[in-house]
């Protein structure tokens, strides 16, 4: 491949990217390597679109694992209570508009969010799955088995994990439920699934300017730590950078070739490895 350039991107102590790309690859892919297997995914009248959701899912990537999170959380919409379900802006500024007043409320709390709008398989309205951290624990209301709840939530609540209610939220806008977060990566992975599915059925909706996640502000996101060229050779080149971090036991795992569809036929651009701190859980790197 001749000469490449090579990235260093630091997650946090314990994680690190690093990226070996040509410098002709398409810049989607050098700015958002890890969602390259949806380069080639849909047809050519979607390609803004798709070039969006590539650079949303590895967005949304960042910002999941570079922060710590509390809760995963799905917030829907009752019609009853708000009546037009299909109003992603409305919905996307009411709902910041209802957590700015928390943090008014509780000074103390940053009330951070990540979330991801989904439309549901009747088209009919969205909901939102996403990530929250620092929220008044007052605010919650654990559910019980004594209530009428989607059988998701009895089946969890049986097993003995916990559930809880919004209802501040339930009562301006509809049913929602919370869990405490447990894999960060697989809750991570989740979320740059579901904004992949703008590919599909909310796809004509997104095209229309809807935005592809919303995130609260002062968030951390990967930080650029080393960047050089390097000679192409089969594998990451080892660098003083590399042979630090597994010093400092982190170790190389999930690589992954980063390729994508030119002209109708598919090419291959880079590489991509973890490294991180053994024993290693899943890395949400190759979105699907």
């Amino acid at each position: 491949m001749g000469v490449m350039i090579q990235r260093i991107y630091r997650y946090h102590d314990g994680r690190y990217k690093v990226t070996k790309m040509l410098p002709n690859a398409p810049k989607m892919l050098a700015e958002e390597p890890d969602s390259n297997e949806i380069v080639s995914a849909v047809e050519k009248p979607f390609e803004k679109l798709r070039n969006n959701v590539i650079r949303a899912a590895g967005s949304i990537q960042s910002l999941g694992l570079c922060n710590p999170w509390d809760w995963f959380a799905t917030f829907t919409l009752d019609k009853k209570k708000y009546p037009d379900r299909l109003a992603l802006d409305s919905f996307r500024q009411d709902l910041t508009r209802f957590i700015r007043h928390i943090r008014q409320k509780y000074p103390n709390y940053t009330c951070a969010f990540l979330l991801v709008p989904e439309l549901h398989q009747d088209a009919k309205g969205w909901h939102m799955h996403g990530l929250l951290r620092d929220f008044p624990a007052d605010l919650l209301r654990l559910f019980t088995l004594e209530e009428k709840l989607p059988y998701y939530i009895r089946n969890k609540l049986q097993d003995g994990q916990p559930v809880y209610d919004f209802p501040a939220y339930r009562e301006k806008f509809g049913f929602c439920d919370i869990e405490p977060l447990r894999e960060k990566d697989a809750a991570v992975g989740y979320l740059t699934k579901y904004v992949i599915k703008g590919l599909n059925a909310t796809g004509k909706h997104l095209e229309k300017g809807k935005h592809l996640f919303f995130v609260s502000r002062g968030l951390q996101r990967p930080q650029l730590v080393e960047e050089k060229e390097v000679e192409s050779t089969p594998g990451l080149a080892k660098t003083e950078m590399l042979s630090d971090l597994e010093l400092d036991g982190l170790i190389p795992c999930f690589p992954q070739v980063i390729k994508a569809e030119v002209d109708g036929v598919e090419r291959i651009f880079g590489e991509i490895c973890w490294y991180e701190l053994a024993p290693f859980g899943i890395i949400p790197s190759e979105v699907s």
